[in-house]
């Protein structure tokens, strides 16, 4: 789940970022193969305390953004985009600061909505107690049944873990008791990769794999981590932190860095694999998180936008 984390980026966006980028309009075609190469992620385009987050879309040459969401009351973060490029999931959820106070007892739950903003459903429930129940990081089975996601409780009443539930809100189910900040499914629907962390784990940014069959966890060493996501072939998983964008083997070997010197904000695969996009603030990347996207050999790095993280890319 990456709520926990990409929320508190919202703070530092209150304070400093300014007004949005120009917007314009994206055309979506009929059919996935005629879809062009888009990016959905999220933004605080607003520059008052109570600025709430909302979603946009972007080509990945940075032209033709325009809002997904336009809410007044809640963030929207984390989203993800159906196999068929027709649907968006994201976490909908209460803001960091309401009313100019900071919300301690947020909640959150998980939305699907049309590529066009339209028809949004909530697929899970709110806390049935006064909040603390966090819905979050949503990712798609490959075949686009399922939707699995980050359970979290910061009143400690509700069970948090790793689960999913059908993209029409039926057969929830909880896959793993690890608490996570961030999981993605595998191309090959097999398994899901995720980063330990939460109000209780003994092993904060920490990746590992959930076999999806057997229920096998398996953890790898390092720490710092805040979101993960697997290249297309399923050989490569992209992890992004605190220390930047890390590309390792599905076992957890390092095989390159590809950001340095900046905090990342979410990390997402072209679908072809050879960029990456990603969301950053701070070093060279400024005080405020921006988008950018970067060869998958570390080359050509180019600023998409100039408010922005948590990205998603269509396939």
């Amino acid at each position: 789940m990456r709520h926990l984390v990409l929320v508190l980026v919202l703070s530092t966006v209150l304070a400093v970022s300014g007004a949005s980028a120009s917007v314009g309009s994206v055309p979506v075609a009929g059919s996935p193969t005629a879809q062009p190469s888009m990016l959905v992620f999220a933004s605080v385009p607003g520059s008052a305390p109570d600025s709430v987050g909302d979603l946009f879309l972007v080509r990945p040459d940075g032209r033709g953004r325009r809002p997904l969401t336009r809410t007044h009351a809640f963030d929207e973060l984390e989203p993800a985009w159906s196999p068929d490029g027709r649907r968006v999931a994201f976490s909908r959820g209460d803001p960091l600061i309401n009313a100019g106070a900071f919300v301690k007892d947020m909640s959150a739950v998980i939305v699907v909505a049309d590529v066009s903003g339209a028809n949004p459903r909530a697929i899970t429930k709110p806390s049935p107690t006064d909040g603390g129940l966090i819905d979050a990081s949503p990712s798609w089975s490959p075949d686009g049944r399922s939707i699995a996601f980050t359970r979290q409780d910061s009143l400690y009443l509700e069970q948090p873990g790793i689960y999913v539930v059908g993209a029409d809100g039926r057969g929830l189910h909880r896959v793993a008791v690890r608490t996570a900040v961030a999981v993605d499914w595998s191309p090959d629907g097999r398994s899901l990769a995720f980063v330990a962390g939460g109000f209780e784990t003994e092993s904060p940014g920490r990746i590992g794999t959930i076999d999806l069959k057997t229920g096998a966890v398996t953890q790898f060493a390092g720490a710092g981590a805040t979101d993960v996501a697997w290249s297309p072939s399923g050989r490569t998983l992209a992890v992004a932190g605190n220390a930047g964008i890390t590309l390792v083997t599905r076992a957890g070997k390092a095989l390159r860095r590809i950001l340095a010197g900046c905090r990342a904000l979410g990390v997402t695969w072209s679908p072809d694999g050879r960029r990456l996009a990603y969301g950053a603030d701070g070093g060279a990347c400024g005080p405020r998180p921006s988008l950018y996207v970067v060869g998958a050999d570390g080359r050509g790095t180019r600023r998409i936008t100039a408010t922005g993280y948590a990205p998603d890319w269509r396939r």
